[in-house]
């Protein structure tokens, strides 16, 4: 089976009959869903939907059709749908001269997908019932991608115009785009506040806009019924906060506590809290800032900053310290290892709010930390942060720097040796395929057979080695035995108040990471070979392979 071009692939699998695909069910599945994840949004997209849908789909059995197939498949196309009609209105905001009567379908066509995304995402918890946890994050991403391209499109209308000489065609659309926002009104007049007053801006902007040649189509009845209906949903969502404010009243006691409290640092948490709360937002995103604002105050109240021996940890606590220079005094400092896997939790929250260098800096110091053997929790708390990553974009003028150590990260964590960081780094790297926009990154994380063949079968819950009952248990009391005394040393090292701890030695680089290094090297130069036959290379690329080719001239010649 073909390993590097998708569409000699999809040409090979597409030869097979219905018993070879039942018989290789088990290892094409893992492989397609892994080497491709890129065909869902590429030219090759439709084959490979096609293909898993009509020859791979009828074999898999009912018990294992939402673990294996649609959690896997579906929310990328789902959401690739939406992706491509907002490319589409982008393209047509993109023109010079616009007319509604060159794109009358366009309008209807993002209004029906829009409209039917909002409403299924409102009525998802009678719809799922008590499966909604398993479907929640591919609903997040439909409605973050339903709201951009509804964006779109109010931003397309905000350039056409219509005139007396245009034509009734062109009238009986911008008519029934003003009716089919009104109907979507309804929908989300509950699910968010700010998508809510500007979706009645757009209908009240383009009835203004156009009133002398829309006044006698438009329902003015059910505008202004609307309209008064909302306004006082709207009150009453107010009187409910006020309802729960007051019954909140130990929350806000605690709160209030913390404000008038003796720490600065705390009382200003604590304020910012407040702010929080009282900003009239959704309740999922009063609970997001809450929780990380929650991580800050119990970190201040564990390392109050007006004691001396704690200034060790503050002077790093701001997100701009993350340099690599920071890297040898956390693989010394217990105290600072601890700050630091604080703060890879807090950046889950921030890293999409960070500017580039900031989060080159982010991905830099964990490169760097990687390579000197930090203890175990440390690199726990970097696999925890990777698997966050799956939902963040990575800015155009950050990816250059990024995407290779993301890339060098996963391949090392992967490859570790202790059990439990290599068990999680496949559940992170799992996660992080299955929810990343940047598909491309995928393959280079799997810089070798091994690699690959690793996630392949973990995905595929193929057991590696056939175990007996004693050996399994002995094996268990061994993992727990590591993992206890890896505990207990942690605590005894931040338990110590007197002695520093030793210094580890500094240890040569092992032929692993070698072959680690060489691994994306290779993923990097076939990534290439990929781009380039898919389209004419940018100018620039020439002269940065002949400057490659000088490096790798230069390593060479180091080594003789």
């Amino acid at each position: 089976m073909s390993q590097a071009d998708p569409e000699l692939l999809l040409r090979e699998l597409g030869a097979w009959d219905w018993q070879l695909c039942r018989r290789e069910l088990p290892a094409v599945l893992p492989r397609l869903l892994i080497s491709f994840p890129a065909g869902l949004s590429g030219g090759c997209g439709g084959g490979v939907l096609r293909i898993l849908t009509e020859m791979f789909l009828p074999h898999i059995s009912l018990e294992d059709l939402e673990e294996t197939f649609f959690s896997k498949v579906l929310p990328k196309a789902v959401v690739q749908l939406l992706e491509t009609l907002t490319g589409c209105v982008r393209y047509v905001c993109s023109l010079q001269e616009l007319s509604l009567q060159s794109i009358h379908s366009l309008p209807s066509s993002v209004l029906w997908v829009v409209k039917s995304t909002f409403t299924h995402c409102k009525d998802s918890e009678s719809v799922y019932c008590g499966h909604l946890h398993l479907i929640s994050d591919l609903l997040q991403a439909m409605f973050k991608e339903a709201y951009s391209l509804q964006k779109q499109l109010m931003e397309l209308f905000d350039l056409i115009s219509i005139s007396s000489a245009s034509s009734e065609e062109d009238i009986t659309c911008m008519v029934s785009v003003i009716h089919t926002v009104l109907e979507m009104c309804s929908v989300i007049s509950n699910m968010d506040h700010a998508l809510h007053a500007n979706t009645w801006k757009f209908i009240i902007k383009q009835s203004l806009k156009h009133h002398s040649l829309l006044q006698c189509h438009l329902k003015h009845s059910d505008i202004l019924g609307g309209l008064c209906k909302d306004t006082l949903l709207s009150f009453d969502s107010c009187l409910q906060l006020a309802e729960q404010m007051k019954v909140s009243q130990i929350q806000e006691r605690a709160l209030l506590d913390a404000v008038l409290g003796s720490s600065m640092i705390t009382s200003l948490l604590a304020m910012d809290s407040w702010c929080f709360l009282a900003r009239y937002g959704t309740a999922e995103l009063c609970a997001h800032h809450v929780n990380v604002i929650a991580h800050l105050v119990e970190f201040a109240r564990k390392f109050p900053p007006e004691e001396v021996q704690n200034l060790a940890v503050w002077q790093h606590v701001s997100l701009r310290a993350l340099n690599p220079d920071l890297r040898a005094q956390v693989s010394d400092e217990p105290c600072l290892q601890w700050t630091l896997c604080l703060l890879l939790h807090l950046s889950e929250f921030f890293i999409q709010a960070l500017d580039a260098q900031l989060m080159t800096q982010v991905f830099a110091l964990q490169s760097s930390l990687l390579q000197l053997h930090p203890p175990d929790h440390v690199r726990l708390a970097v696999v925890d942060f990777l698997s966050s990553m799956g939902k963040v974009f990575i800015p155009q003028e950050a990816q250059r720097q990024v995407v290779p150590q993301l890339s060098c990260l996963f391949a090392s964590l992967l490859a570790d040796q202790t059990w439990l960081i290599h068990q999680h780094a496949l559940e992170a790297f799992a996660h992080f395929a299955e929810e990343t926009r940047h598909e491309d990154v995928v393959p280079w994380c799997l810089n070798s057979e091994e690699a690959k063949n690793k996630v392949v079968n973990f995905l595929a819950k193929t057991r590696q080695v056939e175990e007996t009952r004693e050996a399994r248990r002995e094996r268990l009391k061994q993992e727990r035995s590591t993992w206890s005394a890896q505990v207990l040393k942690v605590d005894r090292e931040l338990e110590s108040s007197g002695e520093p701890v030793a210094k580890r030695a500094c240890h040569p680089p092992s032929e692993e990471q070698y072959k680690v290094a060489v691994g994306t090297m290779e993923g990097a130069v076939e990534a290439v070979k990929l781009l380039l036959q898919k389209g004419p290379p940018p100018g620039w690329l020439a002269v940065k392979l002949e400057a490659l080719h000088a490096a790798m001239a230069t390593l060479r010649d180091n080594l003789r």
